[in-house]
């Protein structure tokens, strides 16, 4: 689905810690997480990430549909938090607003 949007993944964590490493170490502009991963969870990697990476865009995708829950990705440093169960376009929609204000003489409120 991604890439036929014109995105290139970079890569594919099967756990939190993994994801940490892998955008260390290649600096994507966007990771895609979900909270519940194994060893670090979602939260605890979105963390690391923005301690490690702070250029990296985060986007929580989740089956957590509470207000607590994307408060607490928020807090955690994500840019975006979308349920699984919305329609993919909201998750499209979420990723190029991102990536577009992520680009250079973009406008940043």
């Amino acid at each position: 689905m991604f890439e036929a949007r014109g995105w290139t993944v970079t890569g594919e964590a099967s756990d939190g810690q993994e994801a940490v490493d892998l955008v260390q170490k290649l600096r994507p502009e966007l990771a895609l997480l979900d909270i519940s991963m194994p060893i670090l969870n979602g939260l605890q990697a979105a963390k690391a990430i923005r301690a490690a990476v702070p250029s990296t865009k985060i986007v929580i995708l989740s089956m957590h549909d509470s207000p607590h829950a994307r408060q607490e990705a928020l807090k955690a440093g994500a840019h975006g938090y979308v349920t699984k169960t919305a329609e993919p376009s909201l998750l499209f929609e979420t990723i190029d607003s991102l990536l577009k204000s992520s680009q250079p003489g973009a406008h940043k409120p």
